[in-house]
């Protein structure tokens, strides 16, 4: 299952004020943000507490839009992102990112967004820095944030669902 979130450094004076403000904007595009995400179960588990102690980040929410098979899942937002790719029509995703944003930058001087599948202790990542028009331009591919390799032997193209992608976005 895909895992979409972000992390922020902030003042932990700040958070739950941050946390309330999020979770009502939330609500408008139907995502659930959890932030106590420990014990979840998601096998991005570990790869995220790796994330926090690499860039000693204060807070970790993962944003989810449940499906009936299970709620603690960023499918349907990678979803939306291809589908809007194929449309051609601006992502619900980034309409939240655009949102929340200014409500983050009163509390948090850096925002790590990170889209990862399965994520285990010591994998390496991408990572990349921008502003919100450089990611949804990274974004804006059949295959959203993974990447696909080609085997030239097979005539094939595969996915490398096993390398997380850290975007840190520019708040300036």
């Amino acid at each position: 299952m895909n895992t979409v979130g972000f992390g922020l450094k902030c003042s932990s004076s700040d958070i739950s004020i941050l946390q309330d403000e999020l979770s009502r904007l939330s609500k408008d595009f139907k995502y659930q943000l959890y932030y106590d995400w420990k014990g979840l179960g998601l096998e991005t588990e570990e790869g995220i507490v790796e994330m926090v102690k690499a860039f000693n980040l204060e807070l970790i929410t993962l944003i989810f839009k449940p499906s009936n098979e299970t709620p603690y899942t960023s499918d349907l937002i990678v979803e939306n992102l291809r589908d809007a790719y194929f449309e051609n029509k601006t992502p619900e995703f980034r309409g939240f990112l655009e949102k929340a944003l200014p409500l983050i930058k009163l509390y948090a001087s850096e925002v790590f967004l990170f889209f990862a599948y399965e994520w285990t202790a010591g994998t390496r990542i991408r990572y990349k820095v921008g502003t919100v028009a450089d990611l949804f331009q990274l974004l804006r591919n059949p295959h959203v944030w993974s990447l696909y390799l080609y085997d030239m032997n097979a005539n094939v193209e595969y996915p490398d669902l096993d390398t997380p992608l850290i975007f840190k976005i520019a708040l300036s």
